[in-house]
């Protein structure tokens, strides 16, 4: 109506007609429509929105009367942020860094709290941080012209009292704090029976159990432990999809966090495992650039992180079939300052390379120092067997022959896991080399190293298949006594197997080999007879 006014106002008389009346209405009716278009779209795009509140007493309130003086701001609803992309979607993740009993899914509670009454062109509070437990309002005097409009029981009373409300609103508070620790409590609750399913190796019931602790009402910090027990948990379950997802949800929740290199640690080995290597690798060199922005304190603990990163590195080459890489890094890992256990591994594995690249002579050196300074490695026996194999292939056949007799002088280890290791290498490494020996003609060294494998060990299944080496040699050495003696020793054993103990179906095959090399030693040997006989008549007739 202003409009129209101001119109009839502008415009002379001479334009004063029906029709112009009528599209200056229109006109004004769009620009209307206009305006509040723009202020709902503002109302919808998160701006906050003002409501009016009377401000009246209750009597004029109830009769309708009164003016409007105070407004009431109400906070636009929470925007969610975007969640990082990660191998799975699983709702635990999606509750970890939720608080007030919210999920990803749905959006946050509102306080239960009254809604504070806002001083016009007061700042408007961000609802992005909702508080865990409802706080208590602390109580202030109110505006002054709140304060005058508001009722007061005595006609004298100051104008600076505050409303009559807010001690409710305290009340309300300390409520709701006894509120948050009976929560506090129930999350401590679910957390232990997940730990006591997991001990009692129900993953289902305990997964249940710390999702409910994880989508508890409480704050996001406390449950930074859940989320890195929850990542074990599926870890332990061998189920790595999830246990890769819970983790980066870690890290995305708690980015300053200590743990962080840490996690990062873990979450490169998981993904390796997964066979996901490049976001292995990617998650190893984080360690490397987390642990350039740390406080003097905590030096020396990520000086180790940060090595422990390196050797993963090179480590995640060598298992994606990337040798060359892998050799490269344990290489220049040698020449760090290193812990004996670091050093120990960074030789080994960069010899393994090197002898599986075929670099011989590179890889007898690095065998020889590893051999030299670690004599009592766990891995010596597997060690030997590489430098015997290098030397093999270098030509120098006696120093082969000397290594793999000092592994099979090699005493038992009392550890059960390392015994059997050694075993195996022995075994291995005299059987490969003496049957190079023995299939290049070399015989005589292809005997010594069978009978140092022969008197390694009286277990028929490791002595018996050695002495029938032995006696193959002689025969090819022409030596046919010594020969049928070594058939012998096994028709006939000095440790015979217990009364009524059957024999495996390999001796039982090996017995009978050397019985029919024995009788054709001794066909032999008749033949050899009747044939020199024949030739000493003859020449006695002639």
């Amino acid at each position: 109506m202003i409009l129209l006014h101001l119109f009839y106002s502008a415009v002379p008389r001479v334009f004063d007609t029906p029709r112009i009346r009528l599209m200056a209405r229109a006109a004004c009716v769009a620009l209307f429509a206009i305006v509040l278009a723009g202020a709902v779209s503002r109302g919808e795009d998160g701006a906050p929105t003002v409501e009016p509140v009377s401000t009246d007493t209750p009597a004029e309130a109830h009769a309708g009367r009164g003016n409007v003086s105070i407004v009431h701001v109400q906070d636009a609803p929470a925007v969610e942020a975007p969640s990082t992309p990660t191998p799975t979607t699983d709702k635990v993740t999606e509750a970890i860094d939720t608080e007030a009993g919210a999920t990803a899914d749905q959006p946050l509670a509102e306080p239960e709290e009254p809604v504070a009454h806002a001083e016009a062109g007061a700042p408007v509070a961000s609802t992005d941080e909702v508080p865990a437990e409802p706080v208590p309002t602390p109580v202030q005097a109110a505006p002054a012209h709140a304060a005058a409009l508001a009722p007061t029981p005595d006609a004298h009373a100051s104008h600076d009292a505050a409303p009559a409300h807010l001690p409710i609103e305290a009340s309300h508070g300390a409520v709701a704090a006894t509120a948050g620790h009976a929560r506090s409590d129930a999350v401590d609750d679910a957390a232990e029976s997940a730990r006591r399913f997991w001990q009692a190796g129900d993953y289902a019931a305990a997964e249940k159990a710390f999702t409910r602790a994880l989508t508890a009402n409480v704050p996001v910090e406390s449950k930074r432990g859940l989320v890195l027990e929850m990542a074990g948990l599926y870890r332990g379950a061998d189920q790595l999809t999830k246990a890769a997802a819970v983790l980066e949800k870690y890290i995305k929740t708690y980015p300053s966090d200590r743990e962080v290199p840490q996690v990062l640690l873990e979450l490169g080995a998981i993904y390796r495992d997964l066979g996901v290597y490049s976001m292995a690798t990617a998650r190893f060199f984080q360690v490397l650039n987390s642990t350039l922005r740390v406080s003097d304190e905590d030096i020396p603990q990520y000086r180790r992180l940060a090595m422990k990163a390196r050797l993963e590195i090179a480590e995640t080459y060598a298992v994606q079939g990337n040798l060359a890489e892998a050799e490269k890094y344990y290489s220049r890992l040698q020449l760090l300052e290193l812990e004996p256990a670091d050093r120990e591994r960074v030789l080994l594995r960069a010899a393994q390379m090197q002898f599986t690249l075929k670099q011989w002579l590179a890889a007898e050196k690095a065998l020889a120092a590893f051999v030299a300074g670690s004599p009592e490695s766990p891995h010596l026996a597997e060690v030997r067997y590489m430098r015997a194999k290098a030397l093999e292939e270098l030509g120098r056949k006696q120093e082969a022959v000397d290594e793999v007799v000092a592994l099979l002088q090699m005493p038992v280890s009392g550890d059960a896991e390392v015994a059997r290791s050694t075993s195996y290498w022995k075994r291995r490494c005299a059987n490969e080399l003496a049957n190079t020996f023995y299939e290049r003609g070399d015989f005589l060294g292809a005997l010594a190293i069978y009978q140092a494998l022969a008197r390694a060990s009286m277990d028929p299944t490791w002595r018996w298949p050695a002495i029938y080496q032995i006696g193959l040699c002689f025969e090819r050495m022409e030596m046919p006594q010594r020969a049928a003696e070594a058939y012998d020793a096994i028709l006939a054993p000095e440790t015979a197997p217990a009364p009524g103990a059957r024999l495996p179906e390999s001796l039982v095959s090996l017995q009978d080999m050397a019985r029919w090399r024995r009788s054709h030693l001794v066909w032999i040997e008749d033949a050899g007879k009747q044939l020199q006989s024949l030739t000493a008549e003859n020449s006695a007739g002639s």
